[in-house]
């Protein structure tokens, strides 16, 4: 007899385990044989799910295989005296292999090869004697050195093979050959896979054999011999892993077994039986991927067999098996949902462990009903010893067939000694073993309210167990949820079994918290007996112990008592309880009369606080935390200046605290940190309640005071229900009494250093000091980012860093202070500047307060001008693109846009590097030294060439840099620079000159010469032609070819006489290149360029 008995419902290993074909290897020895080592290490070790689906066990030389029985010829007088034999299935996947390997070392050209023929015979001998009567397999593996033999010796390993085969007397099919190489893995593999082929054959020799004996049978009298073949059936399919047809006979096995009769005697045998079955069924359908199937088998099984309870004496056995069936389901779901199979919120394997939990409590309840009077386990000898051939049958009465008790007193001291065992086994382990698994599935499949109520479950557990610790534990987490959904019958309940937990363990901080909490509105108590529930929280403050919590369990009391005795004047001796998480009996709002602050005034705080709970409440101190970003103060609470405040229960009091501000706090928030009650008496201990404000989280109104005026309540908390909390209050900085002015001649131009004048006025009433004054820029959404492209400076010309401050000391009553400060930006758009004044004054009421006050002011930005540009020939003719070292003209316009009369110093064009200037030193500018007013136009010209035609054409000419003032400063001029857009280069082969007159007088003649300069390496050619004009004569050639030389000239000299006059069209030469029309186009555009389009012609006066 032990002391904690086992659980007699858990399903013994070999039902549980996955049945694999046993294989035996004989002749290994592994121990002191490194290589037969090695092989046995192949075979054992990682088993991998892939792998074959076997057993395998070594057999030493004592190994004895099981006696075989003696064949039944006919099963007429056979009575089977139980079920299923406890001793099967052990035999068939421990004892008895489906195939035995005997492994032998020995190479075909060993040259004692006849000496070890015959051992290798006599050990297979020996290994058909042991296994004689069993339908054991037998094969044969060869151990050699060599991988392969030479192929002189195949002929000769073939005929050793037969002959070896032929000692032994076995087939060629069960010899086998194990090379010793690298590869070893590769062949152990495959020999695998041949074992394996051989066992099938072997169950499948087996199942026909059980199969035979159908015949013989009857249902009068071998109705439990058709379940056990039945299941043996299944049970060798399973060995052979064919899940189908190991599903039909154990499907068969389980509908013979209802159709068995059952009485008292053989009621747990039959269950018993019935369970191992149907998880064999459930375990298959899993395997095989039906698990609506296997979740219908288990419902049909429990509604079977929930009603076949039995003796009632052993009621509590009953509810133990139910348990179990559901508790096994729940592992073989949870155990295919790891393998794959999905499942679903409504349907998993939490609620499986939840119904096993639920029949264990029954179990405990059957227990208590029909166990109370086994008070001690019966005399020996002991009942419940002995060996039991059978599952599920009793060791009082092994293989009892018959009804009736076959000895009546041995019958009743065995359900002693069962309800014995029963009353001292630990129900409540098991139950929290079950919700604990419930617990994690529920999570698993994001069902929140259903692992509350479990978890709820188990502490009640461990208040049964007396582990009221844990209890407590789980208690506090499931109280803190129900609170925060406001699911308050049911947090009544959680904290009511919270608070005797938590006198059982004398713990006193979570027993003063769960009083304090217990005595809101919301909380129900036992018999609403709320005043105990106050006095003992005085009892503990002067350091009593406290009345026990109703309903306490009578064995826990006294152990209750000696804990609170020994911690009652020890520490804690302060016990902070967070009010604004719990429920709490009181209600607290604070408020700030206003939302800003100046520095010289006076802080007002108003708290109205209201006590829930019908009695007179006495706090020693309180307080009200603040925090700014300097520090965190206490200011007290009093009541017309007690610090001991009084509540009455029921009513609304409203306090008011005043302060004033520290200087160091302007500009910053005061945020209401905490607020703070403190239950204290003359002894040592004290309770501080604390009210917690976290940032915009106020106290929780359940109604919104725009409703109120529909409720029906009293005025009182009406009033109450009214306030909203504001526990944030802004300081601000006294009223700064200085005066700003800001003189400059706006709008300033961009570029220049614009000055900016400005004036401080002291109107307080005295002087002040410490004076400083910050200049800095301000961003706007038409002018973002202003530093990156403004500057601010004291000194004008000067770069210097921002923000500009100037300090400027004392000021007296009524004086001023002037200073100038210079603007310089490069962005044309509005700027703000912020100029901040900061001073000390000494105040009646406060010394050295400092006051700031910002001032801004807005200086709009122009540009001074904008800049056009248009480019010519050197005849002034609009150009729209330029030739390689033919010179043109760039005429920059400079449109005037300031209001204020500009001098233009200087002006220069720096070009790109494709370009150069025409002239050899640089000619100074046109327009130097020129003044302009608003709305002028200065145009100036510059003579450039192209020194090259790029890849690219040029984006721009180059920077065209303007270097100007305004007209009445003296101060720094200002360089404007600005981009001038690109001309098109192209590159002509030849560069023409002519040189004509403008003006000729009618009838005289006049040379054309023009002059043709070659540019490239080789010849041109080209041919000429002139087109003539009714205007004029000339003398030469109309049409003549000429050969350009490389980098050489051709002069062609014509005479013309004008015969109009008036504006007229000189001849014109046309120019085609023979040989090469890609330039044919450049060619044309100079010719058309260069030549004149017309010639004024005099009259001709006589004289």
């Amino acid at each position: 007899m032990a002391t904690q008995p086992n659980d007699y419902t858990e399903f013994p290993p070999e039902i549980i385990l996955k049945p694999l074909a046993l294989i035996g290897l004989s002749g290994l020895d592994a121990v002191n044989n490194a290589v037969h080592k090695e092989i046995w290490d192949a075979f054992s070790n990682n088993r991998r799910a892939d792998r074959t689906p076997v057993r395998f066990k070594l057999l030493n030389n004592t190994f004895e295989f099981p006696v075989v029985k003696p064949k039944r010829n006919s099963y007429e007088w056979y009575i089977p005296k139980g079920v299923l034999k406890k001793n099967w299935i052990h035999k068939r996947v421990s004892l008895i292999p489906a195939v035995v390997v005997i492994f032998y070392d020995m190479d075909w050209n060993d040259p004692q090869w006849n000496e070890k023929i015959i051992e290798c015979a006599s050990k297979v001998q020996s290994i058909r004697a042991a296994v004689e009567g069993h339908s054991t397999r037998v094969a044969v593996v060869v151990i050699q050195s060599r991988l392969s033999p030479p192929p002189s010796e195949y002929m000769l390993g073939a005929e050793r093979a037969q002959a070896l085969c032929a000692a032994c007397e076995i087939q060629s099919k069960s010899l086998f050959v194990l090379p010793h190489s690298d590869h070893l893995m590769g062949y152990i593999i495959r020999l695998e896979n041949a074992f394996y082929d051989i066992a099938q054959n072997y169950y499948h020799h087996e199942t026909k054999n059980i199969k035979q004996h159908r015949d013989h049978l009857n249902k009068t009298t071998h109705q439990y011999l058709f379940v056990r073949h039945q299941f043996k059936l299944g049970y060798l399919n399973e060995l052979k892993q064919d899940l189908s047809t190991a599903h039909k006979h154990y499907m068969h096995a389980y509908n013979n077994i209802l159709e068995t009769r059952i009485v008292d005697t053989n009621t747990h045998e039959v269950r018993t039986v019935a369970g191992y079955i149907n998880y064999k069924l459930c375990k298959l359908l899993f395997a095989l991927n039906l698990p609506r199937d296997a979740i219908a088998q288990l419902k049909s099984h429990i509604e079977r067999y929930k009603n076949r309870v039995g003796s009632t004496e052993l009621l509590f056995e009953h509810y133990a098996w139910i348990a179990r069936q559901y508790s096994a389901f729940g592992e073989l779901f949870d155990e295919a949902i790891h393998a794959g199979l999905p499942a679903i919120q409504s349907q998993h394997p939490g609620f499986y462990y939840q119904h096993a939990a639920q029949f264990t409590v029954k179990r405990r309840q059957a227990m208590r009903s029909v166990c109370s009077e086994a008070m001690q386990y019966p005399p020996p000898p002991d009942p419940l010893e002995g060996i039991v051939e059978f599952y599920g049958q009793r060791p009082w009465r092994p293989g009892r067939l018959s009804a009736d008790p076959h000895d009546p007193q041995k019958e009743q001291a065995a359900i002693l000694a069962l309800q014995y065992n029963e009353r001292i086994f630990n129900h409540s382990a098991m139950i929290i073993s079950f919700l604990g698994c419930a617990i994690s599935q529920f999570k698993t499949f994001h069902s929140p309210r259903m692992r509350k109520q479990l978890v709820v479950e188990m502490a009640n557990e461990y208040f049964y167990s007396a582990d009221y610790g844990k209890a407590l534990t789980l208690l506090t987490h499931m109280l803190w949820d129900y609170r925060r959904e406001k699911w308050w019958f049911l947090a009544s309940h959680v904290l009511n079994r919270a608070l005797q937990c938590a006198y059982l363990s004398g713990k006193i901080q979570d027993y003063l918290q769960l009083s304090i909490e217990a005595l809101s509105k919301h909380i129900q108590v036992p018999n609403n007996d709320k005043d105990r529930i106050f006095r003992n929280i005085i009892s503990v403050l002067n350091l009593n112990i406290p009345a026990a919590e109703p309903d306490l369990p009578a064995s826990s009391q006294q152990r209750a008592l000696e804990l609170w005795q020994s911690a009652i004047e020890k520490e804690p001796l302060i016990v902070p309880v967070d009010m604004a998480n719990i429920s709490s009996f009181l209600e607290v709002k604070p408020k700030f009369k206003q939302q800003r602050y100046r520095m010289d005034e006076v802080i007002e705080l108003e708290l109205y606080v209201r006590l829930l709970y019908t009695t007179v409440l006495e706090a020693r101190n309180a307080f009200v935390a603040i925090s700014s970003h300097t520090e965190t103060i206490e200011i007290p609470i009093t009541d017309e200046g007690n610090t001991t405040i009084s509540l009455q229960g029921g009513k609304v009091k409203r306090f008011l605290c005043q302060f004033k501000p520290n200087p160091h706090d302007s500009g910053s928030d005061l945020h209401i940190k905490n607020i703070s009650f403190v239950m204290d008496t003359d002894k040592k201990r004290k309770i501080v309640m604390n009210f917690k404000i976290e940032g915009s989280k106020v106290t929780d109104t359940t109604i919104h005071p725009e409703l109120l005026h529909f409720i029906r309540s009293p005025k009182a908390d009406y009033e109450f229900d009214s306030i909203v909390p504001l526990t944030v209050a802004s300081i601000i900085s006294r009223e700064c009494k200085l005066s700003l002015l800001v003189t400059n001649s706006s709008p300033a131009l961009q570029g220049e250093w614009f000055p900016s004048t400005f004036s401080l006025t002291n109107n307080e009433g005295t002087c002040v000091y410490d004076v400083k004054i910050t200049l800095s820029l301000l961003s706007s959404p038409d002018n973002p980012n202003p530093d990156s492209v403004t500057e601010l400076s004291l000194q004008e010309g000067e770069t210097q860093g921002q923000p500009l401050k100037i300090q400027v000391g004392l000021i007296n009553t009524s004086a001023s202070y002037s200073n100038t400060f210079y603007l310089k930006t490069n962005r044309t758009a509005t700027t703000t500047i912020q100029l901040k004044v900061s001073y000390i004054i000494d105040l009646p009421e406060i010394s050295k307060l400092e006051c700031t006050k910002e001032f801004t002011t807005k200086i709009t930005v122009i540009k001074p001008f904008e800049v056009t540009t248009n480019f010519v020939a050197m005849n002034f003719k609009t150009i729209s693109k330029c030739f390689v070292d033919d010179p043109f003209i760039v005429m920059p316009q400079i449109k005037i846009l300031s209001p204020w009369d500009l001098l233009i110093v200087d002006t220069e064009l720096e070009v790109v590097e494709c370009f150069r200037n025409s002239d050899v030193v640089k000619p100074s500018s046109c327009i130097s030294n020129l003044e302009v007013a608003e709305q002028n136009i200065a145009s100036d010209a510059v003579c450039i060439q192209a020194k090259y035609k790029p890849k690219d054409n040029p984006t721009r000419v180059g920077l065209y840099n303007i270097t100007w003032r305004r007209k009445t400063s003296t101060s720094h001029c200002v360089m404007s620079s600005t981009a001038l857009s690109g001309l098109p280069i192209d590159d002509c082969p030849i560069a023409i000159q002519v040189n004509y007159p403008q003006v000729v007088e009618l009838l005289t003649s006049v040379p054309l010469k023009c002059t043709l300069l070659g540019k490239l390496s080789t010849p041109i050619r080209l041919s000429l032609t002139v087109e003539g004009t009714d205007a004029y004569m000339f003398s030469g050639y109309k049409k003549i070819s000429v050969t350009v030389p490389p980098k050489g000239k051709v002069e062609l000299c014509y005479n013309i006489h004008p015969l109009v006059a008036g504006n007229t069209t000189p001849p014109r030469l046309k120019a085609t290149i023979i040989g090469d029309a890609a330039s044919q186009g450049v060619v044309s555009e100079m010719f058309d360029k260069i030549f004149p389009q017309n010639i004024f012609v005099m009259p001709k006066y006589n004289k």
